[in-house]
């Protein structure tokens, strides 16, 4: 009676339903693949504790899955929306307002106005400055050193030199 099942997996769909979309995921989406694994086991008659020591998770992952599972059938393996706080500027207004940096070439402290000018948002120079490496930019003092020395003019400071993607520095050292 020990080793008795104590919850029981719905059978949403039949088997033959599972492995297809299995085959459907394989490949596309790891996390949905390893659930639909898990319940292929589980309708196989495996035991909670075997499934999870063969898998590499707690029982009781396990067990949330399963009961995932049978509340809610396939709509479990669905991503729930991402966690953490919705950007402040979307998605197509950030790539327009990088596209103008790179075509402008802007210092920091000008994108960080021109953002401020039109969206009302507020960021600090260092957030300003990871937006930029996360899309690709380059600060010409921080990466390329020595190469670039005398490329722009006194107009900037020592620091506020423009940010450009690297294709643009490309262009901008052959055209020297």
């Amino acid at each position: 009676m020990a080793n008795r099942e104590h919850v029981k997996i719905r059978e949403w769909l039949p088997r033959d339903s599972i492995q297809e979309m299995l085959s459907y995921y394989k490949g596309r989406d790891q996390k949905v693949e390893r659930k639909m694994r898990f319940i292929l086991s589980r309708y196989d008659g495996m035991t909670m504790h075997a499934i999870c020591a063969k898998m590499g998770m707690t029982v009781q992952t396990g067990y949330n899955w399963q009961n995932a599972w049978n509340r809610c059938g396939t709509g479990f393996l669905e991503s729930r929306k991402p966690a953490g706080k919705p950007p402040k500027i979307s998605i197509d207004k950030m790539e327009e307002i990088l596209a103008e940096i790179d075509r402008e070439q802007m210092t920091t402290s000008q994108a960080r106005s021109i953002i401020k000018d039109r969206f009302g948002v507020v960021f600090t120079k260092k957030h300003i400055r990871t937006i930029l490496r996360k899309n690709g930019f380059i600060h010409p003092d921080e990466y390329l050193r020595g190469l670039t020395k005398g490329l722009y003019p006194d107009q900037y400071g020592r620091k506020e030199k423009p940010w450009v993607t690297k294709d643009t520095l490309i262009e901008i050292m052959s055209s020297k």
